[in-house]
């Protein structure tokens, strides 16, 4: 842990490619997170492509925000959006729901939505703002309470204090050029 200049802490990890991940993943790069907590808490991730080949990936921020109950919670920002349900074999729709509440599982990936979201937990009587920079899309998932129990692990009715939120770059994947970055960031704090 570290602090910048204006007192913020932060954390930073690097990554470059080795034997070990290329047996993964076939690519020349380096990667950075930074996660940064002041007020809000960052986290920022950025790609370079260190090869001479382009290459495609996907990148999501896995954030679970942990909710007073989630048939309390509703998501603005989203109304409008075209996404896949993962849940129907990534079949696209329209969210019509004016905020979305989660009922059941949800597993959505909502295409090409900038802008701010603001997540209201009425059990606990705030709202979080996330916002987003270089991420275009937003994965919105919760296991529901069968695959709750079943495939994910979590104990009976843990599901309900569970909603991720993630800022993610999906549809379409980064194509990233050879000597090239890119960069995401995502900002979550109180209102």
């Amino acid at each position: 842990m570290s602090r910048d200049p204006t007192g913020a802490v932060f954390a930073l990890f690097r990554i470059r490619d080795s034997d070990a991940t290329r047996a993964l993943w076939p690519h020349a790069f380096r990667a950075s997170v930074r996660v940064t907590l002041d007020e809000a808490l960052s986290t920022s991730i950025t790609i370079e492509n260190t090869g001479n080949d382009t290459f495609p990936f996907h990148c999501a921020l896995h954030t679970y925000l942990r909710v007073g109950d989630l048939r309390k919670v509703t998501v603005e920002g989203l109304e409008g959006a075209t996404y896949q349900d993962r849940t129907a074999k990534s079949v696209q729709r329209r969210e019509r729901r004016r905020p979305l509440r989660i009922v059941g599982e949800v597993d959505r990936i909502y295409v090409a939505r900038p802008g701010r979201l603001r997540v209201r937990d009425e059990s606990r009587d705030r709202t979080i703002l996330v916002d987003r920079a270089g991420f275009g899309d937003v994965v919105i998932w919760n296991p529901g309470a069968e695959k709750a129990r079943a495939s994910i692990g979590l104990a009976e009715g843990e599901y309900l204090t569970m909603l991720a939120v993630e800022a993610a770059q999906i549809v379409p994947p980064v194509r990233l050029l050879p000597g090239s970055l890119w960069s995401g960031v995502q900002r979550i704090r109180l209102a």
